[in-house]
């Protein structure tokens, strides 16, 4: 009887001993923009993402150029537009887990920045039409 429970006992700690391999990717939880949004101007970039084990870096990329790289979640980062061209871009995020583990997400958005902005005092005016136009006199908005 003792020998059984000698033996019992060396299994049990044998199975506790053995280290189970973390193979769970992180989650990114949310992002705050999505497929089709325009982006302009200052833009708050927001990522959350989780992870059984923690989470050890997000990063954002902007057309496979990285724009940000944190070590907490959530990752919160005010994005200019202004230093960048206007048209379509894939916005990747990424998510890195301790163990290795990574989880990517991918949104195509527009950037379109304001020429110029005018700050009008309040809200009690008339509109009035507004054209944009190149040095050569060309409209473009």
């Amino acid at each position: 009887m003792k020998k059984a429970y000698i033996f019992i006992m060396w299994i049990v700690a044998l199975l506790f001993s053995c280290k189970k391999e973390d193979t769970v990717p992180p989650v990114i939880n949310s992002v705050n923009f999505h497929i089709g949004d325009t982006l302009q101007n200052n833009f708050e970039l927001k990522v959350d993402a989780s992870d059984n084990a923690g989470v050890s870096a997000i990063e954002v990329y902007a057309n496979d150029s990285l724009i940000v790289k944190d070590t907490k979640s959530p990752l919160v980062f005010n994005l200019n537009t202004l230093s960048m061209k206007d048209g379509e871009y894939t916005i990747k995020t990424v998510a890195y887990d301790l163990k290795g583990n990574k989880t990517e997400s991918s949104n195509k958005v527009q950037i379109r920045n304001a020429l110029i902005t005018f700050n009008l005092g309040n809200s009690n005016h008339t509109t009035f039409p507004l054209v944009i136009c190149d040095e050569k006199g060309n409209i473009l908005r």
